[in-house]
């Protein structure tokens, strides 16, 4: 390796600082230090190594007690040469130093049952084409500004930490049923394939990653600030936390078996994957931008998407026990046959959008502060999930010490190294589970049968299809659904509820008045006599109350008399003295047998007044005339003449004609209110 092309040489400093010395212990372990135009650390146990050497075989060899083995400023030509070392007779204690070298091939291997160990392996300034590491143990593996194009670590290998940072390049490493437990990357390039492994943290930033698992075992993945080409998962892999901050990722493919978290934080990826069916602790998206999002057969402890944009999002056949959607942009997002235990949204809709939910079922839908004016939701087939079955879902963890005190502590433990596989999965299991248990008991002590919550949103040109609404407790406030397209399943109507509002209030209401008057004008649009009547009727009813309530505020403020002569003509009094009347004549037109009764028997008190007044009434004399009661159908025809008792033309006065002019009236309302009662049951043209 020419000096020309050689990187900056590390200085004293920098070498003292990577090994973690004090200048005066590095002074100690160190043997000479020559001057020959480039600074050459040398131990006099292996002699100095200058330009070029051939083959090094360390086999069986008895490694001194010093600290350090250095290899400095080294460079091998040809490619088949290889640096051995193989089951050496070492100080667990030893320090291996690659610095300013050019290297084929380094193999280190142990091929005896004992435990054999490095301290450290530290490479600075160095590019080897590969290295092998076989059922070896390494507290340390640290590259500083150095490229290796594969290093592999294999055959029940461990390594505690594993570094690659400052402009380091590992366009290959591989972990093959070995185990690392941290892997740290920084302003660095590297792909990684891990089978059959176990890998405690992966923490990276400023760099260029590919990552590939297949029937591995990690603990955590933090990305930071990285470019990542992509991330493949296969069968058999548990990962129990994946966090990307402000990094770039192309694809995220998930073919394993349990994820606990993947946390994805002001970063942009291109797709999002999970194949098979499998269980999630938690899925929370912020400030991000992600072409598509496709999911199956996934369950959900919780998912969280806040303040994101999307192109499309699917999930299929999922379960989500809690799952929060807020402020996220999105042209396409369609939920097929998921279960959704609590489902908050809260978010805009864009022009030309989507949102549709099929085939699903809901405990608890809770729908805040959303608009959909210009873009479009579906409910096809919406189903209540009923409170035993949330119960149910509820699973028994059978070590009670993982049931009560189980939290992240045991997840760190060394098990990834110290456990059996199966052991490992078990107990993470288990931990999922606690975490769904956990967030079971929070829903059951805040509902208590199915829940649909409508606030301060606008749905828009919402469809509902075939879906049971009238099993939910609905809950309303401040909305607006006059849009809204209502077919098949069930409607809504003595299950409404005011939200957050003290029942039997002024606002309570005028919110159920609201609600009702909206659903009567959605009915009306659609040509439905029955149901526009029947929400008219309800409609009304509160209308009356609300008055009611109004007139008890106005009287509570009136102090004089002139006061109350005001409110005694005031426009309330009125409408509510309206009210009552169409509530006695035909129930807001519900009822038309109220409306018959009342066109029957009302006019009766002005017919007998009509007879005093023109000396036919019975009390008069001593005999009764039948035919008065064959008189009274026709004084029920408001066209009737008002001579229509024979021999009375004579005695009519002011009193009959009066009398006569106000049973028409009364007469008349109630044949009109028979009428609107029995609108109801007819059809618009």
């Amino acid at each position: 390796m020419s000096n020309e092309n050689r990187k900056h040489k590390i200085s004293e400093e920098e070498f003292i600082s990577a090994l973690k010395l004090n200048e005066q212990e590095f002074n100690l372990r160190k043997k000479e230090f020559k001057e020959k135009g480039v600074e050459r650390i040398v131990d006099t146990n292996l002699g100095e190594y200058t330009k070029s050497i051939p083959n090094f075989n360390f086999y069986n060899y008895n490694w001194p007690n010093t600290s350090f083995i250095v290899f400095n400023d080294i460079e091998v030509f040809t490619e088949n040469d290889i640096i051995t070392i193989l089951n050496p007779d070492m100080n667990s204690n030893c320090n291996i130093i690659f610095i300013n070298c050019h290297l084929p091939k380094i193999s280190i291997s142990n091929t005896i049952r004992n435990e054999i160990r490095f301290n450290s392996i530290l490479v600075f300034n160095t590019k080897i084409k590969e290295i092998i590491i076989s059922n070896f143990n390494i507290v340390e593996f640290n590259l500083h500004g150095s490229e290796c194009d594969h290093l592999c670590i294999q055959e029940r290998s461990t390594i505690k930490n594993l570094s690659c940072h400052n402009s380091s390049k590992i366009p290959s490493l591989r972990i093959l049923g070995a185990s690392a437990k941290d892997i740290s990357f920084g302003n660095s390039e590297v792909n990684i394939f891990c089978g059959g492994g176990r890998i405690g943290q992966i923490h990276a930033f400023a760099s260029k990653l590919g990552l590939n698992f297949d029937q591995s075992i990690l603990r955590d993945i933090d990305l930071r600030g990285c470019e990542v080409g992509s991330i493949f998962i296969q069968e058999l892999v548990v990962i129990k936390s994946i966090t990307f901050w402000n990094s770039t990722l192309k694809d995220f493919l998930y073919y394993g078996e349990n994820i606990g978290d993947l946390k994805i934080i002001n970063s942009k990826i291109g797709k999002i994957t999970y194949s098979v069916s499998s269980r999630s602790n938690e899925l929370e998206i912020n400030d991000s931008n992600i072409e598509q999002i496709i999911i199956y057969g996934t369950t959900f402890n919780k998912i969280s998407i806040n303040k994101s944009n999307f192109q499309e999002i699917l999930f299929s056949n999922c379960s989500f026990i809690n799952s929060y959607f807020y402020f996220l942009k999105c042209n396409n997002i369609n939920f097929e046959n998921c279960n959704f235990y609590e489902l908050k949204v809260s978010s805009n809709i864009n022009k030309d959008s989507f949102l549709i939910f099929s085939k699903s079922f809901f405990f608890s839908l809770n729908i805040s502060y959303f608009s959909s004016v210009l873009g479009f939701i579906f409910f096809k087939e919406m189903k209540p999930i009923h409170l035993i079955d949330l119960s149910l879902l509820k699973k028994n963890i059978p070590n009670p010490l993982l049931e009560n005190n189980y939290n992240d502590s045991l997840v760190e433990k060394d098990f990834l190294f110290e456990r059996k596989d199966n052991e490992f999965k078990s107990n993470y299991s288990e931990w999922i589970c606690t975490k769904k248990n956990t967030l079971v008991d929070e829903l059951l002590k805040k509902y208590q049968q199915p829940t649909f919550v409508l606030c301060q949103s606008t749905l828009g040109k919402a469809e509902f299809t075939d879906c049971d609404l009238n099993s939910f407790d609905f809950q309303f406030s401040n909305s607006k659904i006059t849009e809204i397209f209502i077919s098949g399943g069930t409607i809504p109507s003595n299950n409404i509820q005011i939200f957050n509002i003290p029942k039997d209030t002024l606002e309570w209401h005028e919110q159920k008045v609201s609600i009702y008057n909206q659903l009567k004008k959605v009915f009306d649009s659609q040509g439905d006599v029955f149901w526009s009547s029947h929400f008219q009727s309800k409609t009304s009813k509160h209308q009356s109350r609300v008055l009611e309530l109004r007139v008890e505020k106005e009287s509570k403020n009136s102090n004089s008399w002139t006061d109350k002569v005001n409110q005694f003509f005031s426009s309330n009094r009125f409408d509510l003295r309206a009210f009552k009347l169409n509530q006695f004549s035909n129930l807001h037109g519900e009822n038309w047998g109220r409306a018959l009764a009342f066109t029957l028997f009302v006019p009766i008190p002005f017919y007998c007044l009509y007879l005093w007044s023109v000396g036919r009434l019975f009390v008069f004399s001593n005999e009764i005339d039948w035919n008065l009661i064959g008189y009274y159908f026709s004084f029920l025809d408001p066209t009737h003449k008002i001579d229509f008792l024979e021999d009375a033309k004579g005695d009519l006065n002011g009193w009959s004609r009066f009398l006569d002019f106000a049973s028409r009236i009364v007469v008349s309302y109630g044949i009109y209110q028979l009428i609107v009662a029995f609108r109801k049951l007819g059809k618009k043209a």
